[in-house]
């Protein structure tokens, strides 16, 4: 759980070891604000909180998962959608990380988002309504239900929630071992 208390004051400490800085030090607007930026990084790290988020396994980087195109092959990837066109029954997505681009042809008969926060935290709410603009249709979610946690704890529990996360978005049933 996140004491926003703390971040709070972590903040303020920040700002104001910022202000009595000098202010005749020659330093540019650009080189105060990443280091504003890293002290506030810094302090969240502090407070034992990573904020990056956790693991998310991939199929492989952008990159490689084009090189290594086949037909029908069901992958994992993360990135940043930075384009989308709609040219009528077909939709383009251009998805984007640090190892290139790739454009997706989007024509599946059912679209579901599929995230490993509880719905109440994460991008669904915020998203749904754009990508049911996008696709013109409703869009089904595969995920875990509300929740005060953003995990599950152990890394066994973690591992099996993933895979029931990923056969819910393909409509299949997971068997626990």
């Amino acid at each position: 759980m996140i004491d926003r208390e703390a971040l709070s004051v972590c903040s303020l400490q920040v700002e104001q070891s910022n202000q009595s800085s000098s202010p005749a030090s020659p330093s540019s607007p650009l080189s105060d604000l990443v280091a504003i930026r890293r002290q506030k990084l810094q302090a969240i790290r502090d407070l034992g909180i990573d904020p990056f988020g956790g693991l998310f396994e991939t199929t492989g980087s952008v990159a490689e998962v084009r090189d290594g195109f086949a037909e029908g092959r069901v992958v994992t990837l993360a990135g940043r959608i930075t384009a989308y066109r709609d040219m009528g029954k077909s939709r383009f997505l251009d998805l984007s990380d640090m190892g290139g681009r790739m454009q997706v042809y989007v024509n599946a008969k059912e679209v579901v988002w599929c995230q490993e926060e509880p719905a109440n935290m994460g991008s669904w709410h915020h998203l749904l309504p754009i990508l049911m603009k996008f696709f013109g249709r409703a869009i089904g979610y595969a995920g875990r239900e509300a929740s005060a946690s953003t995990a599950v704890g152990t890394t066994a529990a973690h591992k099996l929630q993933q895979a029931e996360l990923i056969a819910q978005a393909f409509g299949e049933k997971v068997s626990e071992k």
